[in-house]
């Protein structure tokens, strides 16, 4: 099974959070290829860093989800950005953006899916705005958060 992790998704694996068991159930089932962007590699320790100001996460603690990233990068095949995927997040904002939402960084990440994604591939956000999307788009969408059992998988 093919699998895009977004950031929301991804930062799952290294910081405990709703829809972290899901997300690990997909990443240990060795039958089963997981993508991020490298935008992705940014985005988390953004978010990392965000929880340690919010005092969420503590600074060892942050070190330590560091250093698993970097240990386990390994085990996914990260798509390279290019400019090309500029273009592709403008034309998804022009298209999305008013009506759904869609912001920068959302847009990217789609972006990155969309240049290597192919029709059984699976989106995995906990962001619902890009559940909505990518199932406008029509590829199958996995939220790790989803408590009912009918929606992680549109």
């Amino acid at each position: 099974m093919n699998y895009f992790f977004d950031s929301s998704a991804f930062a799952k694996i290294f910081i405990p959070e709703t829809g972290t068991a899901h997300v690990e159930s997909i990443v240990r089932d060795v039958a089963n290829s997981v993508r991020i962007s490298e935008l992705a590699l940014v985005e988390f320790r953004s978010a990392l860093f965000r929880r340690v100001r919010m005092k969420e996460v503590t600074l060892p603690d942050s070190v330590t989800a560091l250093q698993s990233l970097k240990a386990s990068l390994f085990r996914f095949e990260v798509i390279d950005f290019a400019s090309s995927q500029l273009t592709q997040a403008a034309s998804l904002l022009e298209h999305f953006g008013a009506e759904h939402d869609l912001r920068t960084l959302d847009s990217l990440q789609l972006a990155s899916f969309l240049s290597k994604a192919q029709p059984d591939w699976r989106f995995v956000t906990s962001d619902t705005k890009l559940v909505d999307i990518v199932g406008v788009l029509g590829y199958q969408v996995i939220n790790p958060n989803s408590t009912n059992p009918n929606y992680p998988t549109i």
